[in-house]
Parts: C-alpha cells; sequence; structure tokens
C-alpha cells in the first residue's frame, strides 16, 4: 500500500494532497500583498501618525531599541502559548504567525474573524479539523495568562524609557512580577473556598462572571502605579503621540466609563428585541 493510500485509509490527507501546487502559492502570496498593502496602505494612514511613530522610535536609544524587540517577541510568544501547548502538532513558528494574522484580520475586518483565520491557517498546515476546532475553543480560555504579559511589558517599557527612575517604582514592579507569577503558576484546593476565592490560587473558578481576585490581579495594579509614577515624573512624554488620535478616539477615552456602564444595556435591551421578536 503507497503512502496517499495509507494516509487515505487512515483518515488523513496525502502528503500530495496537502503539498500546494505553485497556482496556489503565487494566488496566497499575492493575496498576501494585497492585505499587508490595505492594511498598511490604505487603513492605517487613516488613523496612524506614521511620522509621529518614525520620530518615536528614532527618539529611543539602541539599548531601549533592543529591549523594545524583545519585549514585542515575548508578547508574539506569550499570545502564542495556549495554542502551542494544546496543538501538538502545530510548531511554534507557526503558532506565532496564527496568532499575528488572526489578530491583524480582526484588527481590520470585525466579527469572529479571528477565528476563521486562524482555522484555514491550521487546515493549510494539515491539522485534522477535529483538532483545530478544540484548540482554537480551548486556547480561548487561557487568554488570561497570556494577557497578563502586557502590564508588564509595559511597565518594563515607561521604566527603561523614563529618565528617572524611583526606587519605589523599581519594588513595586518586582512585587507586581512577584504576585503575578504566583496568581498564574501556582493553586491549591483550600482557595476554593468562599471565604478565601477572593484571594485567588483557586483549582476551581467560583460561579461567578466577573471573577478578579487579588492574585494576579493585584500584580497589574502594582505595576500599572509604577508605570504612572514613572510616566508623571517624566511629563508624560510616552503618551504625547495619543494626543495625534482622532478626536472621536480621544472622546471616548475620555469617557470611558460612561462607554461601559451604557454599552451593557444597550445590548442587553437589543438581545431583549430580538428574542421577543
Amino acid at each position: 500500500m503507497t503512502g496517499d493510500a495509507q494516509a487515505a485509509a487512515a483518515g488523513q490527507p496525502s502528503p500530495a494532497a496537502a503539498r500546494p501546487s505553485r497556482r496556489s502559492i503565487a494566488t496566497r502570496a499575492l493575496l498576501l500583498i494585497a492585505i499587508v498593502l490595505l492594511v498598511f496602505v490604505g487603513i492605517l494612514p487613516r488613523v496612524v501618525d506614521y511620522d509621529a511613530v518614525r520620530a518615536a522610535l528614532s527618539s529611543l536609544s539602541t539599548t531601549q531599541l533592543a529591549v523594545l524587540i524583545v519585549a514585542t517577541a515575548i508578547a508574539y510568544v506569550a499570545n502564542a502559548v495556549p495554542s502551542r501547548i494544546l496543538i501538538p502538532a502545530l510548531s511554534w513558528p507557526h503558532a506565532v504567525g496564527a496568532d499575528l494574522a488572526a489578530r491583524a484580520v480582526v484588527s481590520t475586518i470585525p466579527g469572529p474573524t479571528d477565528v476563521a483565520t486562524r482555522f484555514v491557517l491550521y487546515r493549510q498546515w494539515a491539522i485534522p479539523d477535529d483538532m483545530a476546532t478544540a484548540g482554537i475553543v480551548f486556547a480561548a480560555f487561557f487568554e488570561t495568562a497570556s494577557a497578563l504579559v502586557l502590564p508588564l511589558i509595559a511597565t518594563l517599557g515607561v521604566v527603561v524609557t523614563g529618565s528617572t527612575t524611583q526606587p519605589a517604582v523599581i519594588w513595586l514592579s518586582i512585587i507586581g512580577v512577584a504576585v503575578l507569577a504566583a496568581g498564574v503558576l501556582w493553586s491549591d484546593p483550600t482557595f476554593n473556598a468562599r471565604s478565601l476565592s477572593w484571594i485567588g490560587f483557586v483549582t476551581e473558578k467560583p460561579r461567578t462572571e466577573d471573577y478578579v481576585p487579588l492574585a494576579p490581579w493585584a500584580g497589574v495594579v502594582a505595576l500599572g502605579v509604577a508605570a504612572g509614577d514613572s510616566l508623571a515624573r517624566n511629563g508624560f512624554r510616552a503618551l504625547l503621540p495619543i494626543g495625534r488620535a482622532p478626536p472621536w478616539l480621544r472622546w471616548m477615552g475620555r469617557h470611558s466609563l460612561l462607554i461601559y456602564m451604557i454599552h451593557q444595556p444597550l445590548l442587553l435591551g437589543g438581545l431583549w428585541l430580538v428574542v421577543r421578536h
């Protein structure tokens, strides 16, 4: 029995079927180029000031640029960790690439386009349907772990680029990292009790939607205080590019609590009308 026949008998795509043709490769390359041009030439210039970005990058020293690159790489890898662990057939380059592609697409085209992008890429890499679907679903439950890396990176960037760093800022950053690590990496059934679950470290999430225990989220607060102190002592220079954002975006930033309070009754009211009619 040939390799293709054995693969077909096992219910998996044959090597020949999984290997794309030259025409398919060329089509995908052209599609990728078109998407990149659409995003970076057609869409981003309307909302991003490229000159301000270049000026901000040119103001950084070589060490600061190196730290920025390392922090960015850590964020990319951290975001891809859940998919890489849950889908053994997914390599690290594919895991990172799929995550970046999915986030880029959903930022440009609203809706569940990130899920579709991941699924299409997984299937292109000969990952079975059931494994791809299960990996996408269960990886969503681990988004919190990867999202917790971002406050650490933000604090690191503010502290490194600032000209004045107080000892209190350094200690707050150390405490924040310690609480983050403890809250993510360690758990014990003792804390599942209702009287202790507010601390964190639980092995079973309480029956509540907005569960934000002290560990690891107190670490996020500590990092935020450290970053805010460093920003204030340096005249908020790192935030100057935000002042060039569109007026509607600045208005939303100044009224975020109002938007948060209003969006829920609007969504629930809309769902009620849909269900009733």
